[in-house]
């Protein structure tokens, strides 16, 4: 495993494409194809626990992360 995959900078192998994606200060998410987000990170706070539901838009942020859902209300998440 190499340093970017061993801190979380890469996304793991997915056959689910993506429409958009948000790189943050310690983590990244991506908006699937299906409207769900997936987020990578070392994830020992839990930065790459995304909600579920459906969203979007994403971003990343240097200590949190926010998505707007599909219904119009906003998820923010560490």
């Amino acid at each position: 495993m190499s340093v970017s995959e061993t801190d979380g900078e890469l996304p793991e192998a997915t056959s689910v494409g993506f429409t958009s994606v948000s790189a943050g200060g310690q983590c990244s998410c991506e908006i699937r194809t299906d409207s769900t987000v997936a987020c990578w990170a070392s994830n020992t706070d839990h930065r790459a626990d995304a909600p579920t539901g459906t969203f979007t838009t994403v971003s990343a942020g240097s200590g949190h992360t926010c998505g707007i859902r599909t219904d119009n209300t906003v998820a923010c998440w560490m």
